[in-house]
């Protein structure tokens, strides 16, 4: 495939100086914690046109990619699915609309039915294994808030969250599962029970014992837990409990990188603040860890260590 591949190609991490964002797209609004910035007219006008001709140009590579993907070959759609993924990661770091530019594009994706495609082949079961990874990455990029609902009322959900279970091969695919059901949690609080129930809490405790030594399937374990810890009901919080969560809760809080426990400690942060499970959550020791963690950190800087997050978290997130 003919594809501008310098314009696809890694980036400098700019993920730790967080851009100021610009709403252009009344979609997933981001509040971030200091004063809003105010842009002069000529620079809305430059950021509109950067949206405008960003989104125009990465979904003609997405058109290009797709034709590849259409071909059926193992070998065509997996080098469809990477040039996608890429075109999606390297839209998460354009400065100032990485967040719109990222929704419109997986607005596109749905819109023009390559979601369903991607779906398709992620849960078909004949599927071969590369190809299932590489359209399981794509779909780790495009989980927007609008597909995240397209995909719950679709009835897609059950065999998505499924199939991402049964990846636990390797270190690789450990990390693909739960960065997946990272974002599922995010739907709603029924959604997230609904995880529980289908045997995700599990799924993450024991992929978390398995990964001790990786430190990035352990970051999307402690992301995937305090979404959980957010968007569950009380009677899912209960199960977190039977579970023993504070006790796996301080395993992650105790490991080297920063982000895991940060994660890890709003976790259980969230299920200490529930009188009903202070005393649980007590026994597990995890909370006397936290307090002299924030207090060596400022948690602002947690914002711009994730790419996806660098600039801010939406309204209803940061209100749970």
């Amino acid at each position: 495939m003919e594809v501008a591949i310098d314009d696809l190609s890694p980036i400098g991490d700019s993920r730790t100086t967080p851009p100021h964002r610009f709403n252009l797209i009344a979609q997933d609004s981001v509040v971030n914690g200091g004063p809003i910035t105010k842009h002069s007219n000529t620079e809305a006008v430059l950021m509109m046109h950067t949206l405008k001709t960003k989104t125009s140009k990465y979904q003609s590579f997405i058109d290009k990619a797709f034709q590849n993907i259409m071909q059926a070959t193992d070998e065509q759609i997996i080098e469809g699915c990477t040039i996608v993924a890429k075109v999606m990661t390297k839209a998460w770091m354009i400065p100032k609309v990485s967040h719109d530019l990222s929704c419109s594009l997986s607005d596109y994706l749905r819109e023009k039915m390559y979601l369903d495609a991607l779906i398709k082949l992620f849960i078909g079961p004949t599927t071969c294994e590369p190809v299932r990874l590489a359209s399981g990455r794509v779909l780790e990029e495009c989980m927007s808030l609008n597909n995240r609902e397209y995909i719950v009322n679709k009835g897609w959900l059950k065999k998505i969250i499924s199939m991402a279970m049964k990846l636990n091969k390797n270190a690789e695919q450990q990390r693909m599962s739960l960065s997946i059901m990272e974002s599922m949690f995010k739907h709603s609080s029924s959604t997230s029970m609904k995880l529980i129930e289908y045997g995700v809490l599990d799924h993450i405790i024991i992929t978390s014992k398995r990964a001790m030594d990786t430190p990035t399937t352990l970051r999307h374990a402690a992301l995937g837990l305090a979404n959980l810890t957010l968007y569950t009901c009380s009677e899912g919080k209960k199960k977190l409990i039977q579970k023993k969560l504070p006790e796996w809760l301080f395993l992650l809080v105790n490991q080297d990188d920063d982000l895991t426990r940060y994660y890890a400690s709003l976790a259980i942060c969230m299920l200490a603040s529930i009188k009903e499970f202070e005393s649980a959550v007590m026994k597990s020791d995890t909370l006397k860890l936290v307090e002299p963690f924030l207090l060596a950190h400022d948690a602002t800087t947690f914002a711009g260590d994730h790419y996806k997050h660098s600039q801010g978290r939406p309204k209803e997130w940061l209100s749970r």
